[in-house]
């Protein structure tokens, strides 16, 4: 999981110079199709902070990609992040997960 992790990572990392108009960023769909999935992660691997690490990169690299287009998934990551508070044991994840936002 690690590996694929850091595989998107890097990805991401490339999208930088992706072409994108005042309306439209041809990562918004893609984007759409992969928070189901990110999110899950956030669930299920909730207890393992390497991996919880990972996915905060993937979801900042995904912000800063987006920019402005990111907006509208903003509620979402905010609803994760709030269900994250929720688990006591899980303060230093949240924290990660909340400097997303930073």
């Amino acid at each position: 999981q690690i590996q694929n992790l850091e595989n998107l990572c890097t990805i991401l990392e490339s999208m930088d110079d992706a072409e994108e108009t005042d309306l439209f960023h041809p990562f918004t769909n893609v984007y759409k199709e992969l928070w189901p999935i990110l999110s899950q992660l956030f669930e299920k691997c909730k207890t393992n902070e390497e991996i919880v690490e990972k996915l905060c990169k993937v979801v900042k690299l995904c912000m800063r990609t987006l920019d402005k287009f990111y907006e509208p998934f903003l509620k979402e990551l905010i609803i994760q992040i709030v269900n994250n508070y929720k688990v006591p044991s899980s303060l230093h994840r949240t924290c990660l997960l909340t400097s997303i936002l930073l």
